[in-house]
C-alpha cells in the first residue's frame, strides 16, 4: 500500500512538473502574451512614479540619436556601433567591421578619424587605414576609447553621462529619436522590445501604441526576426 502511494505521489509530481514546464515553454516560444500584460502593467506604474523624469524627455534633445543600437545593460556595461556616414556596403571588398571595448585580441588599441570620413585603426599592434567601415563597441564609460568613438558625431562626454542617467533614472535601457518620436526600450532588445514611445508632435500616427496618458505610449515591437527563447521579458 505504502508502496503503491509512493508511487502514485511520484507520479503526481512528475506530471505538476511537467505541466508547469511545458506553460512556461509555451509562453516562451509561442504565447509571450502573460508576459507581456505583466511587463505592460510594470511600465504603466514605472511611469506614473516617474512621470516628470519621462516628461523631460519630450524637451530633451541629444546628438547621441546617432549612434546606432545604442544600448545599456547590467551594471555600468554600454554598447553602440558607429558606421561610415558616408553609408557602408557589406558586400563590398572593402567593407571592414571591428570591435572596440572589452579587452579582447581581436579588438582595435585605437582609432583616428581622418577628414575624408576614413579611419585609421591601430589592431594587433599595426596601423591600417579603412573606408566602408563599422565599429561595435562593448564596454563601460571609462574606457580610453569611448570619448574617441562619441566625438565622430560630436558627442560630448558629459551629453553621454547625462543622457545615461536619464535612462537608468526611468528604469529604461536605450534611447532613441527617429521622424519626432522617442522610444524607450523598457525590456527586450532592438529586434524585440517593449517600449516607451513619446511623440514630439501632433501629426505623428498613434494608432499602434497603448496610450498610457496624453502623449505617453506603449509599444511592443517585433521584427519577426528574434531567434532568442524570449528573454526579453525578462528583467
Amino acid at each position: 500500500m505504502l508502496k503503491k502511494l509512493g508511487v502514485a505521489l511520484i507520479l503526481i509530481s512528475i506530471l505538476t512538473y511537467g505541466g508547469w514546464y511545458w506553460y512556461e515553454l509555451r509562453q516562451a516560444y509561442i504565447d509571450h502574451t502573460p508576459y507581456i500584460m505583466e511587463a505592460e502593467t510594470e511600465m504603466i506604474e514605472n511611469f506614473h512614479n516617474n512621470k516628470g523624469r519621462f516628461e523631460e524627455f519630450q524637451k530633451y534633445n541629444s546628438n547621441v540619436q546617432y549612434l546606432e543600437d545604442f544600448f545599456l545593460s547590467d551594471g555600468d556595461q554600454l554598447y553602440f556601433s558607429l558606421t561610415d556616414t558616408l553609408g557602408i556596403d557589406y558586400h563590398h571588398d572593402t567593407y571592414s567591421s571591428f570591435f572596440a571595448g572589452e579587452d579582447k585580441t581581436d579588438n582595435i588599441q585605437d582609432i583616428v578619424f581622418t577628414d575624408t570620413n576614413s579611419i585609421r585603426v591601430l589592431k594587433n599592434g599595426a596601423w591600417s587605414t579603412h573606408t566602408n567601415w563599422q565599429i561595435s563597441f562593448s564596454g563601460n564609460l571609462e574606457h580610453h576609447l569611448v570619448n574617441r568613438l562619441i566625438s565622430y558625431h560630436d558627442i560630448s562626454p558629459n551629453e553621454m553621462s547625462l543622457l545615461i542617467h536619464k535612462i537608468k533614472a526611468v528604469n529604461c535601457k536605450s534611447y532613441s529619436i527617429e521622424e519626432n518620436i522617442v522610444k524607450l526600450i523598457y525590456r527586450g532588445f532592438f529586434s524585440q522590445c517593449l517600449n516607451y514611445v513619446i511623440p514630439l508632435n501632433d501629426s505623428v500616427n498613434r494608432n499602434d501604441w497603448k496610450k498610457i496618458e496624453d502623449n505617453f505610449y506603449l509599444e511592443h515591437y517585433d521584427s519577426g526576426s528574434n531567434c532568442d527563447i524570449a528573454d526579453w521579458y525578462v528583467d
